[in-house]
């Protein structure tokens, strides 16, 4: 008994908030080269102090995890964002869901059953996400799962310098996956025609919809701070394990770089020449046809037209209903406000020149009573928004462009400004914008007239 009561003031004193002032560190985390150092740092992170205080979950939020553990991240989602942001059309997310949905399926939520890919392949995928984007969290979860579905330590060591290992499907799956997460910005037409060699149009969908996903994953547990779980699965997490002779100086082929520079944000005029090309464009992939769609939406569809990000995911009853009733939650649910929900979007739509999301953004801030001319003064030097709102602005290009770069004085600077909850929310939208971004880009979706 005392020994239980010890641990649990153990693990609430190693999880007190960073402060919110001026003495928050503005140094980010180190990126390690090779695999030793790699997994002293994914270790390390149990110690972690979370940007943000995270507390013990009370009765009633235990309750919709039913007898399950609750990881950190889990933890963290339950505490600060409404409960409609999280559940789905299914219920409430499971105990280890990420913090977008998108990603569940490879991270042992509830599989879609239309699904195809193998399910450690998706881990895979994650894992280098989790890597190029230096988030220690998620790769640490990725590591303990890969083990779990019966890979072994080279096998593991391999997806970060030696790729020739994998088939050639898994080969082109990793390399788009490395060019989405790094470059959305350059993300094209052939980047699919290579993924088609390999997989058919349904999966293809899968893949750049979950992996979008882990991209807004590691944003959100990266830029909390969230402290590497102990255990997890109901075991052990240990994750500095010993490394073969073959993989100890190896250097990473992943993460040797910092984040590639966006470039200069276009002007007004070639952004709506952009948008109007977005409107007659082709998408990328066969979509799924507007009945079917709303088949799989059932009552969460529009009454009106089925929009192209809706369609894209009707091959996927299960997951559609549950990315659609979410992003409807976060645009409704919350403390933050519709417009700087809106105004985030469009913030991140603009770094990672995903026109269709764009086109959405501004579709949301005028809808809102906002003139076109409000959302190209976002993408200037906000000098005429107040300083809680550039603030906001200012965190959301670095969390977009620069995820790797994130100290815990960008989420003190917002905390000057917002109560936790309010931080939490703008995290998890600007989050939830570079997955949709992504997801609606590779697909080059078109934008509705």
């Amino acid at each position: 008994m005392f020994k239980a009561v010890l641990s649990v003031i153990v693990a609430t004193l190693s999880v007190a908030a960073a402060p919110a002032d001026d003495t928050a560190s503005t140094t980010p985390k180190s990126m390690p080269q090779t695999r030793p150092e790699m997994k002293k740092a994914l270790e390390a992170l149990k110690k972690r102090e979370p940007r943000l205080p995270l507390k013990e979950l009370t009765a009633e939020q235990r309750q919709q995890y039913g007898n399950r553990p609750v990881v950190n991240n889990g933890r963290m989602r339950t505490i600060y964002l409404p409960p409609s942001w999280s559940a789905s059309s299914r219920g409430p997310a499971p105990a280890n869901a990420p913090a977008n949905p998108a990603s569940r399926s490879a991270s042992g939520g509830n599989n879609d059953p239309a699904m195809t890919l193998d399910d450690a392949f998706k881990v895979k995928l994650f894992w280098i996400v989790s890597r190029g984007n230096n988030c220690h969290y998620c790769l640490g979860h990725q590591e303990h799962k890969l083990r779990l579905a019966g890979l072994v330590e080279d096998e593991i060591a391999a997806l970060d310098c030696k790729w020739q290992a994998f088939p050639a499907s898994e080969q082109a799956a990793m390399a788009f996956t490395d060019k989405i997460t790094k470059r959305p910005d350059e993300i094209s037409r052939a980047d699919i025609d290579k993924l088609r060699q390999h997989f058919n149009d349904s999966q293809i969908i899968e893949m750049v919809y979950t992996v979008a996903g882990y991209n807004s994953t590691n944003r959100w547990t990266d830029s909390m701070g969230i402290p590497q779980d102990e255990t997890f699965r109901d075991e052990p997490n240990v994750l500095d394990t010993p490394t073969s002779a073959e993989f100890t100086s190896t250097t990473t082929k992943i993460a040797t770089e910092r984040e590639i520079p966006r470039p200069k944000l276009e002007d007004r005029a070639t952004v709506e020449s952009m948008l109007a090309q977005a409107r007659t464009r082709k998408p990328s992939v066969e979509l799924p046809t507007n009945e079917k769609a709303r088949e799989a939406l059932g009552d969460v569809a529009p009454s009106g037209a089925i929009p192209n990000w809706m369609r894209a995911m009707g091959a996927f009853t299960q997951t559609a209903k549950s990315f659609a009733a979410t992003r409807r939650a976060i645009e409704n649910d919350g403390r933050i406000s519709p417009q700087l929900k809106a105004q985030l979007s469009w913030i991140t739509a603009r770094e990672n020149r995903a026109w269709y999301a764009a086109g959405h953004a501004m579709q949301r801030l005028i809808k809102l009573g906002a003139d076109s001319q409000t959302a190209y003064q976002l993408d200037g030097d906000l000098k005429q928004f107040s300083p809680a709102e550039q603030a906001a602005f200012r965190f959301a290009r670095k969390l977009t462009s620069s995820s790797r770069s994130m100290t815990d004085a960008d989420i003190a600077g917002l905390r000057k400004h917002y109560s936790d909850h309010e931080v939490a929310e703008i995290v998890h939208v600007v989050c939830v914008g570079n997955m949709f971004d992504r997801f609606t880009e590779a697909l080059q979706l078109p934008l509705e007239q």
